[in-house]
């Protein structure tokens, strides 16, 4: 009888997490925690993880910001009227640092006041890999490169951090289908406004980016509205049904014209994912225990991953793909080669395109072009900390993934595969673009799965009330 009330309210627990309030706020810190955690949450008012509307504005105006390209786009076009240029560094822009720095505190002062900050340290691994970030000042060849890039990368897990823990999952929904929504208007401005720019990417016209300056960006912020924008017509209101339709059919038809593969890459293979799960949980769940699902989970993926290799010329020339994926190849080479230099520390978190010597030698082995990133969130995770750093950063990406999966197994909700889908997307999309960087609204997202899929999962004092 005390397993099964354990049981029923830990799936109790669990439907409230991805109903209307979220994970239901804990009477008192956990025994394992330090003493002086409970200090920090005193700082907390209303910690109640059921954000209000303007939490959720917030939410959104930040994920926008962090977008980084609206900014710089927004940037370059005061430039235009009072002088002056972004650079070609421009994430140190004065006007840019000041942006994300404003961002990031208005986010950090909400966070402080209504969420409890001890709750961080439910994420060891992550606190681990911001860690190893810091440490890399030690042997970084642009110290103060580092400080600044980690700086902003710290921030933007502490935003995610605020929205996995303080949203709940539907409300995580509405902030990214809302970011999307945004990502369409202000395109449809950019077309009116500037319609040159609009409708170019990196100099080459017919690419659609509007103010996100490079379709590679403007791809995946659209793909997951339209993830979001899916379970958002589970539960949104009859009347916001067919809003949601019509800027959904807007922003299909906006991605289609900016080109972007890796977007519709990574939508594709979390909507597989996800959407599996989605359709077998509770038919599998009578026959299968949780690992069994899991096993089962990854025989799917792997056939999928096995046909994919089998017909992977194909599927290049369907995407209209070069064997070296736009000479992505090319530059993993380069990158590789300035690994090998330095395969255990990395050469200091995001300094090496910020270092002379390197991108000099990049320009030599590229063609003459400025790379600005390693064109893969993993390779510039290891370039930046290493292979000590990358695999403390890699654990917690498996860590994530197993418990949005126990979370979406275990749960009747559809709502509930947005962790799931989230930190897939985010991991298939890595692959190709560095989207595991400092000031990307894509990592915030990706700690807020994490985060979400914790809290959502955890039983609420199971241990007191078996004993009782």
């Amino acid at each position: 009888m005390l397993a099964r009330r354990v049981l029923v309210r830990q799936h109790e627990r669990v439907e409230t997490a991805l109903g209307g309030v979220a994970h239901a706020p804990r009477r008192k810190t956990r025994r394992w925690l330090p003493a002086w955690t409970s200090r920090l949450n005193t700082l907390a008012v209303g910690t109640a993880p059921n954000a209000t509307r303007w939490e959720v504005g917030l939410a959104i105006v930040a994920l926008f910001a962090l977008g980084r390209t609206p900014v710089l786009f927004l940037r370059e076009r005061m430039a235009d009227l009072f002088g002056g240029t972004a650079g070609r560094l421009w994430p140190d822009d004065a006007v840019m640092r000041g942006t994300f720095v404003a961002v990031e505190v208005a986010v950090l002062l909400v966070a402080m006041r209504r969420s409890r900050p001890s709750t961080l340290l439910r994420q060891p691994l992550l606190l681990a890999f911001l860690g190893v970030a810091w440490a890399s000042l030690a042997w970084s060849e642009r110290p103060s490169v580092t400080v600044w890039r980690v700086s902003l990368f710290v921030g933007v897990a502490i935003v995610g951090w605020y929205i996995g823990h303080r949203f709940t999952l539907r409300q995580q929904v509405q902030v990214v289908a809302g970011v999307g929504a945004v990502a369409v208007a202000t395109t449809l401005i950019a077309l009116v406004a500037w319609p040159e720019l609009a409708r170019t990417s990196a100099g080459v016209e017919g690419q659609w980016s509007g103010m996100y300056v490079n379709r590679q960006l403007l791809g995946p912020v659209l793909c997951l509205g339209l993830i979001a924008a899916a379970l958002l017509l589970t539960f949104a209101p009859h009347w916001m049904k067919f809003g949601v339709l019509v800027v959904a059919a807007v922003g299909v038809f906006i991605l289609y014209k900016a080109g972007n593969r890796t977007g519709p890459v990574a939508l594709v293979v979390a909507a597989a994912i996800a959407g599996g799960i989605l359709v077998v949980r509770r038919p599998a769940r009578t026959i299968l225990t949780v690992p069994g699902g899991a096993v089962l989970s990854i025989g799917m993926v792997t056939i999928g991953g096995g046909l994919v290799s089998w017909h992977w010329t194909t599927i290049l020339n369907g995407l209209g793909r070069r064997a070296d994926l736009t000479s992505r190849t090319e530059m993993w080479a380069v990158d590789r080669h300035f690994l090998s230099m330095r395969p255990i520390t990395g050469w200091g978190f995001e300094t090496i395109w910020a270092n002379p010597i390197t991108i000099q030698h990049a320009r030599a082995a590229f063609g003459g072009r400025f790379p600005y990133s390693s064109h893969s969130g993993y390779y510039e995770i290891l370039l930046g900390v290493g292979y000590l750093g990358f695999a403390i950063f890699v654990a917690f990406l498996v860590f994530a993934l197993w418990r949005s999966f126990l979370l979406a197994w275990r749960s009747d909700d559809v709502v509930s595969i947005w962790p799931l889908a989230m930190i897939t997307f985010s991991i298939v999309a890595n692959l190709s673009e560095s989207f595991f960087a400092s000031g990307q609204a894509i990592w915030a997202l990706t700690v807020a799965a994490a985060v979400a899929a914790t809290e959502c999962g955890r039983p609420t004092h199971a241990k007191k009330r078996a004993i009782s």
